[in-house]
């Protein structure tokens, strides 16, 4: 199967919304040609916005076209967007509940070589925590696709969070039916997920559920994925703390009391090619197969 980064996805579709919604503008940092919102400012450049590194600028005039009637998509690097314009976010956008949409990019890992402090795996943690913000983590360009379109009639500030990984069309693959264990994951997640359980196929039946929506969480289809395993995994690249398996476990903990373990980063992690990454903390597909067996081992047989 083909392979692609998303982030040219976005820029096609951030271009063809533009030409339908007038009231677009597109605001980002100093990355416009790795983002794809070039497309965008070529074609509108009246509509187009470059702030270079000052997030918290580029969060706060956001907020004031969306006062003045304008629909903003914010896009930045997810570690500055969510860690350097929290206060912004919080208060500008969130709080009086503005219509922005906050697209970070380079999420979790993907950037490996370029340094541990640029490797994002806490934004979906900060933004789980602000009230009326609304998070989605596409598997692929499809579900990109199908997301924008939604985000551009739905109001309210939203969160899309975007991987630097390759990826290939695997979203409509999913769910994956399986009556021992179910694998929550979304995002790059979910091909390794995918491939596990093919892999494991002929000894553990394995369920793949994407949890594209963060939040607000499809709770009716989680709760009855997880009724119908022995017990359930989250898979995420991202902090284990604050992320799509806190928001499981939460929900489990409230309405269907059951055994969930969270598969994601636990540390600060190194600088290093993104399989030598997944590899080291255990998001690798090897790794995944590898716990998958020896939970079922321990607790599923």
């Amino acid at each position: 199967m083909e392979e692609y980064f998303i982030s040219h996805v976005f820029g096609e579709n951030l271009l063809k919304l533009g030409a339908k919604y007038k009231n677009m503008v597109v605001l980002d940092t100093d990355f416009s040609s790795s983002a794809k919102t070039s497309l965008f400012a070529k074609n509108y450049a009246n509509r187009h916005f470059c702030f270079g590194r000052a997030e918290q600028n580029l969060v706060s005039a956001a907020g004031g076209f969306a006062i003045r009637g304008k629909l903003p998509f914010v896009c930045a690097d997810a570690l500055f967007l969510t860690g350097r314009a929290y206060t912004q976010i919080r208060n500008v956008i969130a709080y009086p509940n503005l219509n922005v949409k906050l697209v970070g990019f380079d999420a979790g890992l993907a950037l490996g070589k370029d340094g541990a402090i640029r490797h994002s795996l806490e934004d979906v943690a900060l933004m789980r925590a602000i009230p009326n913000m609304q998070i989605f983590s596409p598997a692929d360009g499809g579900e990109l696709t199908g997301m924008m379109k939604m985000m551009m009639e739905t109001f309210g500030p939203m969160y899309l969070r975007l991987s630097a990984v390759k990826l290939t069309d695997v979203s409509l693959k999913t769910p994956r039916g399986g009556s021992d264990i179910c694998v929550f994951t979304n995002g790059s997640m979910l091909k390794i997920a995918q491939e596990v359980a093919m892999k494991l196929a002929n000894q553990i039946s394995v369920r793949v559920m994407n949890v594209s929506t963060v939040r607000p969480l499809n709770e009716a289809a989680i709760l009855k994925a997880a009724s119908s395993v022995k017990f359930s995994v989250s898979l995420e690249d991202h902090f284990v703390v604050g992320g799509l398996g806190s928001a499981l476990a939460e929900l489990f903990a409230e309405k269907y009391p059951t055994r969930l373990y969270r598969m994601g980063v636990e540390s600060f992690t190194e600088s290093g090619s993104l399989e030598d990454l997944y590899d080291k903390y255990a998001l690798s597909a090897v790794k995944v197969e590898a716990k998958l067996r020896y939970l079922w081992a321990k607790y599923g047989m």
